[in-house]
C-alpha cells in the first residue's frame, strides 16, 4: 500500500509541477495556489527514499528506508482552512510504536481541530510532546478558551515482558481566561490510562519451582510471579499563568500541578477512609499509587539593551505525568539570568546562575547539590570582525561524610571563537577560529588523579570565489589528558561548492580525516541539490565513510548511506 501511495504522490506531484516551469516569473506553487476567488489550495508533499549497506560490523540502521509525505491547506473564502498531514514511513512496524501519520486540522476564525494523529501543548507539567491519535477541538472565542482533546498515545505491543506496551489512551481538557499571547490564567486536566486487556497477563506470567523446609523435611512448592512491565494510570490537574506589566517589559509566569500516578493497575485496591468517596469514584487507589506535585514561577524584566530573569522551580520525587515525553523529577531549581548591551550593541554580557539540589523528602542517605554559572561576552569592534568568550563553571557534590561514597566534582570549560572576514587575492574571505579548554576534577580524596583536561583547536577558511564557487578548508585537534596519559585526535577537512544553471543545479564535495591512536576514519559525501521548477526539488546525497581501527583492538569496517528525495511547494 505503501509503495502504491508513494508511485502515485511522485507521478502527481510531477505532473503538476509542470505547470510551474523553471525561471517563471509568476507565484509560486502554480496554478493549484489560486483555484478560484474563494478557494485556494497550498502544501507540499514529497517523498524520501535511502540505502545503507555496511561490512566490517553488525548493521547500525535498516538496509531501505522509505518515506511520503503530503501537507496540503485548503483555504476557503480567507476565513476556514483546512490543513491535512500525511507521512508513511517503512521504520514502523508491529514491534515498535507506529511512524506513520494522518490528520486534518480544520480552523477558523474562532477555533480549529485537529483529527487524526497530532501533538498539543496544555501546560509544561501536564501535556507536552506526546503524540496522540484521536481528535481534539480549540475554542477560543474572546478572551476565552477550551480546549478539549482524547486518544491513543501508545499502541499495544506484545512482545518480551520487558519489552510489551499496553495500549494508552488520554483525554485532556484545558479551560483558560485571557489571550494566550497577553495575560492568562488556565485550568488544565489530563487523565492517561492503560488497556488492560490489550495484552494478555499470561504474558507477564512465570512458574517458579522452589521447595521449603516443612516439619524437617523439604516439601516442593510451586509459585506464580509476574515481571516485566506493568499497565499505569494516572491523573493531573494543574493551572499556569502569564501577567504582563508595563506593556510586556516585567513579565511573571507559573505553573502549579498535581499527579495521581498508579504504577500497577493489577495491584490491590488501597482501602482509606481518609479519601472522600468523590475521590473514590474519580480515580482508584491501589497499594502502588502515588501522589506528588510541581511547580515552578520566573519573572522577568526586559527592556531594549537590558534583560533579567529570575526563577524557582520544584519537581516532587513522586511526581509523573504520562502527558510528557520525559520529566526528571526530585529536584528544586533556583536560577537567574543577567544580560545587557554596551556601546550600542558593540558588546554583549549574559551571564547566568542555577542552584539544583535533589533528595526534596530528605529520604536519601544523602542530598546531590549542582551549581552551574556561565558567563559569554561578544564583542565587534568592527564589521568584518566578531569575537565571542564563554566560560562555563560546574560544580556536583554531596554532603556525604564518608569518602566512599563523597561526590565532589567540578568541572571549568572555556570557549574563544573569533570570526574575521577579509579579502585576499581579489577573494571574500571567511576565517573562523575556536579554542576550547575543559578540565574536570575529582575533589574526592580516594580519586584523586583521575582529573581529566582537553584542549580542542579548529580553524576554517572560506573562500568566496564568485557566485558560483566557493571552498572551505578546516583544521582540527582535540587533545585528552587523563591521569598524566594524552590521547590526540587530529583531523583536517575540505569542502567545494558549486552552483550551474543559473542556480538550479547546486553541487558539493566534502572530505574529511581524522586520525587518534585507535583509529583513521575517512570520510567522503557527494550533494545535490536540483530545483526542477521554482517549486519543486530533487535532493540526492551519497556519504561513504571508512573506518580503520588500529591494534589492539583492530577492526574495519565501511559504511555508505545514499538517499534520494523529491519535494513540491504549491
Amino acid at each position: 500500500m505503501k509503495k502504491i501511495l508513494s508511485i502515485i504522490l511522485l507521478f502527481t506531484s510531477l505532473a503538476l509541477s509542470q505547470n510551474d516551469p523553471p525561471g517563471d516569473g509568476g507565484k509560486e506553487g502554480g496554478f493549484l495556489s489560486d483555484l478560484g476567488p474563494y478557494i485556494k489550495l497550498t502544501g507540499e508533499a514529497g517523498t524520501y527514499g535511502e540505502l545503507y549497506s555496511i561490512s566490517g560490523m553488525t548493521s547500525r540502521r535498516p538496509p531501505k528506508t522509505g518515506r511520503i509525505f503530503l501537507r496540503p491547506t485548503l483555504i476557503l473564502f480567507d476565513n476556514i482552512k483546512l490543513a491535512f498531514d500525511l507521512f508513511l514511513s517503512t521504520e514502523g512496524n508491529s514491534a515498535k510504536q507506529q511512524m506513520d501519520q494522518l490528520a486534518v486540522h480544520p480552523s477558523w476564525g474562532w477555533g480549529q481541530a485537529h483529527i487524526g494523529d497530532f501533538t498539543h501543548e496544555l501546560s509544561k507539567y501536564t501535556l507536552s510532546g506526546v503524540n496522540i491519535r484521536g481528535l481534539g477541538v480549540e475554542f477560543f472565542p474572546g478572551i476565552f478558551r477550551i480546549h478539549l482533546l482524547g486518544g491513543q498515545t501508545q499502541r499495544a505491543v506484545a512482545g518480551t515482558p520487558f519489552e510489551s506496551a499496553y495500549a494508552r489512551y488520554i483525554y485532556a481538557m484545558k479551560l483558560g481566561f485571557g489571550k494566550k499571547e497577553s495575560s492568562h490564567i488556565d485550568l488544565n486536566l489530563m487523565r492517561a490510562s492503560d488497556d488492560v486487556k490489550s495484552v494478555s497477563r499470561d504474558r507477564f506470567m512465570q512458574i517458579q519451582q522452589d521447595s521449603v523446609l516443612i516439619g524437617g523435611v523439604y516439601t516442593p512448592k510451586t509459585d506464580t510471579i509476574f515481571s516485566g512491565v506493568t499497565p499505569q494510570e494516572n491523573l493531573v490537574i494543574g493551572t499556569n499563568f502569564l501577567l504582563k506589566i508595563l506593556n510586556g517589559v516585567v513579565q511573571m509566569r507559573g505553573e502549579a500541578a498535581g499527579s495521581i500516578y498508579t504504577k500497577d493497575m493489577y495491584s490491590e485496591n488501597y482501602q482509606t477512609d481518609q479519601v472522600p468517596d468523590i475521590a473514590k469514584s474519580i480515580y482508584r487507589s491501589r497499594i502502588s499509587t502515588s501522589a506528588d506535585y510541581a511547580y515552578n514561577a520566573d519573572v522577568t524584566y526586559q527592556q531594549r539593551g537590558y534583560n533579567a530573569k529570575v526563577g524557582y522551580k520544584v519537581i516532587g520525587p513522586g511526581y509523573t505525568s504520562l502527558g510528557l515525553a520525559s520529566v526528571i523529577n526530585d529536584k528544586r531549581i533556583i536560577d537567574g539570568a543577567i544580560g545587557f548591551q554596551l556601546l550600542k550593541g558593540m558588546i554583549t554580557v549574559r551571564t547566568t546562575y542555577a542552584n539544583q539540589r535533589d533528595n526534596l523528602l530528605d529520604q536519601k542517605i544523602n542530598t546531590t547539590t549542582r551549581n552551574d554559572f556561565s558567563l559569554n561576552t561578544s564583542v565587534r569592534p568592527i564589521t568584518e570582525l566578531m569575537l565571542s568568550l564563554n566560560y562555563v563553571n560546574n560544580n556536583l557534590e554531596n554532603d556525604a561524610k564518608n569518602d566512599t561514597f563523597k561526590l565532589d566534582n567540578t568541572n571549568h570549560s572555556y570557549n574563544f571563537t573569533g570570526t574575521y572576514q577579509f579579502e585576499l587575492f581579489k577573494l571574500k574571505q571567511i576565517l573562523l577560529t575556536t579554542y576550547a579548554y575543559q578540565t574536570f576534577n575529582d575533589n574526592n580524596i580516594l580519586r584523586q588523579g583521575n582529573g581529566a583536561q582537553s584542549q580542542n583547536i579548529i580553524l576554517n577558511l572560506t573562500t568566496i570565489i564568485d557566485q558560483t564557487w566557493n571552498t572551505s578548508l578546516g583544521f582540527q585537534m582535540n587533545t585528552v589528558t587523563v591521569q598524566n596519559e594524552d590521547k590526540s585526535t587530529f583531523g583536517f577537512s575540505g569542502r567545494v561548492s558549486q552552483k550551474m544553471f543559473n542556480g538550479q543545479l547546486n553541487n558539493s564535495l566534502s572530505y574529511s580525516f581524522n586520525t587518534s591512536s585507535v583509529s583513521n576514519t575517512n570520510n567522503i559525501q557527494v550533494g545535490s541539490n536540483y530545483s526542477v521548477t521554482q517549486s519543486s526539488a530533487i535532493v540526492l546525497n551519497v556519504r561513504t565513510t571508512f573506518f580503520s581501527g588500529k591494534p589492539p583492538a583492530q577492526y574495519n569496517f565501511t559504511e555508505i548511506i545514499g538517499s534520494l528525495g523529491y519535494s513540491y511547494r504549491f
